[in-house]
């Protein structure tokens, strides 16, 4: 098929300098043929393969994907850009125990800045490394975020193992990449979540359910740190619309360790309003429980958590909370697409792009979100809070979005704890991003 239409072009060719003094519009037209077959004889050799690896880009990709020759092997770069600005109002935060008042402030920095690389080898074998580059610049002295440091085998039939450094399933915001947040950040319920660690994540799936179980050891700053998770979810319902459920426990141990439960409200670089300050605790429980309803292009969902640590420094248990409930609604009428090997949601791709000369899809969203993390009975007073927020996304391309969210918050602290004038307070934050991923 290759020689042919290399014969092909050289004959049509030769036509064309034979009758370039006859006639210009069939000499125009011929070179357009040329044209033409030029193009569809590279598509042909891409296709066809080489002896050699071969590098292929997807027409929705930024960035090339490299494959072996045997298809044992590919390598593909990933990255993602987030530009925030952010303006706050005058407020009060919580810096753990003692309050401040914060006065109003702009500002704008990088959210996040991820590079790394993800593959396959020897077929059944998957690696990833990821570094976060913002908080070294955003500040000098920072260090390098080391997100993602793993090896994972898919081996087995609708099961996956993961060993290295890693994030573990606990929630459904939390357990979705922030890539495909419908807010600019996750809610209150966050932060529960187990943060990175080394070890190892087992992820069983079937048609309508899916397990994840994880275990993590020693992170290098307590000798004696041990955590133990673990996620089910499942969709009962998948007729008209899709009903998601879920669950998750987690356990961390630490002797001689600390604990602590802080939240912002939705904003960085906004400082925590609610913060339990840390006290001495062996052990940390948690447990949260999930739904989603989608229809179409309409989602639903919300999430609960309770959490327990031992309290060491009074000889009984803190109790905290968090809970939020929020709807998305894409205008233009994409719909997300729900992974059921996850548990989670993938944002829209718009249907009529910038680059294809539409105005990209559009979306609405809006969340309700509470916390306490007040416990009397140990003299734990980190105040509660309460908090609405709009957004509005718009998907340009792809891989590429803008995010514009409003917040309004008020939170409460125990009046005979704090001085005068700063036991209870409002806030409204505005603030937008620009992100880029692949």
């Amino acid at each position: 098929m290759l020689k042919k239409l290399l014969s092909i072009s050289v004959g049509v060719a030769l036509s064309t300098s034979a009758i370039a003094d006859d006639n210009s519009e069939l000499i125009a037209e011929l070179i357009e043929r040329i044209d033409q077959l030029e193009r569809e004889l590279i598509d042909l050799q891409d296709s066809a393969g080489k002896d050699g690896d071969a590098v292929k880009f997807k027409k929705s990709a930024p960035t090339p994907k490299i494959y072996s020759r045997d298809g044992r092997s590919a390598l593909e770069f990933k990255g993602r850009v987030e530009i925030d600005t952010v303006n706050v109002g005058d407020t009060t935060f919580n810096d753990g125990g003692q309050l401040e008042a914060l006065d109003s402030y702009s500002a704008t920095q990088i959210n996040r800045l991820r590079v790394g690389l993800e593959g396959q080898f020897a077929r059944d074998w998957e690696y990833e490394i990821q570094f976060d580059f913002a908080d070294n610049i955003n500040a000098s002295d920072e260090k390098l975020d080391l997100k993602d440091a793993n090896i994972v085998y898919e081996g087995f039939e609708n099961t996956k193992l993961t060993f290295g450094y890693q994030k573990y399933a606990f929630g459904l915001e939390n357990t979705q990449s922030s890539r495909h947040g419908y807010m600019m950040h996750r809610s209150f319920t966050d932060t529960f979540s187990p943060d990175r660690n080394f070890g190892v994540q087992h992820r069983y799936d079937s048609d309508n359910w899916a397990i994840r179980t994880s275990v993590a050891f020693d992170n290098g700053e307590d000798e004696d740190f041990g955590m133990f998770a673990s996620r089910i979810v499942g969709t009962p319902y998948r007729g008209e619309g899709l009903l998601h459920l879920g669950a998750s426990f987690l356990y961390q141990s630490m002797d001689d360790g600390d604990a602590r439960w802080r939240a912002r409200p939705s904003a960085k670089p906004m400082e925590r309003v609610i913060n339990t300050d840390k006290f001495d605790s062996d052990n940390q429980t948690a447990v949260g429980l999930e739904f989603a309803y989608q229809r179409n292009n309409f989602i639903t969902q919300g999430e609960y958590v309770y959490a327990t640590a031992d309290n060491q420094d009074v000889g009984g248990d803190t109790d905290v909370s968090a809970a939020y409930i929020s709807a998305i609604y894409t205008i233009t009428g994409e719909m997300w697409e729900y992974r059921k090997k996850n548990g989670t949601f993938r944002q829209v791709s718009p249907a009529n792009p910038i680059s294809d000369g539409g105005w990209g899809a559009w979306e609405v969203a809006a969340r309700i979100q509470t916390a306490d993390f007040d416990d009397a009975s140990t003299n734990i007073y980190g105040g509660s809070a309460t908090d609405f927020a709009i957004g509005l996304n718009w998907y340009l391309e792809k891989h590429l979005k803008a995010q514009f969210n409003y917040i309004h918050g008020s939170t409460e602290y125990d009046p005979s704890l704090y001085e005068p004038g700063l036991e209870d307070d409002d806030y409204n934050i505005l603030q937008a991003r620009m992100q880029f991923s692949f």
